[in-house]
């Protein structure tokens, strides 16, 4: 019984001292960085989820056998990963073009075998440290940004300015690893930036 409460009172005081962290993180930022914020509307992060969901479902139900990623920002659809041809690579982007809300598809799905562990687990760390140097970024606003990364080719998605889009490409292109960065953004007007703060 002793152990019991022991454990339960160490729960609580982790889950405490963990909030709080999270907490400091979000509010405040790694090394004075900008505090992490979406600049999507509500709407379109609710449709950003349910299109996402969708798109996945469909093609792996379409394609079992083909390695397709679809990130969803701001209603527009990025496809990524291998497809075993063109025609395959085409089906892909007019069934994702059929989810409700799409509003554009960028079809970046290259012809030839579905990536290796190796290379899937090289890009998942190119993104990692992509968003870490986001956030540390003091000119740059992490949560503006969607980063995927595809056999070292760098996709970034986010409603940015000009400037922003110029600075988070420079960050992307110097670690290592990285092949190329594409950028997809929907940029912000200066005007529209200053209403967002």
């Amino acid at each position: 019984m002793k152990h019991l409460i022991r454990t339960t009172v160490l729960t609580a005081l982790l889950s405490t001292q963990l909030s709080a962290c999270v907490g400091l993180l979000v509010a405040g930022a790694v090394g004075g960085a900008s505090v992490a914020m979406d600049r999507r509307d509500v709407g379109a992060n609710a449709d950003d989820k349910k299109i996402e969901f969708q798109a996945s479902q469909l093609l792996a139900e379409k394609f079992p056998t083909a390695h397709i990623n679809s990130e969803v920002f701001n209603r527009t659809v990025l496809l990524t990963g291998e497809v075993s041809s063109s025609a395959i690579g085409k089906q892909a982007e007019a069934l994702v073009r059929g989810v409700p809300n799409v509003r554009h598809v960028m079809n970046e799905l290259a012809i030839g075998e579905p990536s290796s562990l190796s290379t899937r687990s090289t890009d998942a760390l190119i993104t990692s440290k992509v968003k870490a140097l986001f956030v540390e970024d003091r000119l740059l606003q992490s949560g503006a940004f969607s980063v995927t990364t595809e056999r070292g080719n760098v996709y970034l998605q986010g409603r940015v300015t000009q400037a922003e889009a110029n600075r988070a490409s420079e960050i992307a292109r110097g670690i290592s690893g990285v092949r190329q960065v594409i950028k997809l953004f929907d940029y912000l007007t200066d005007e529209q930036f200053k209403k967002l703060n």
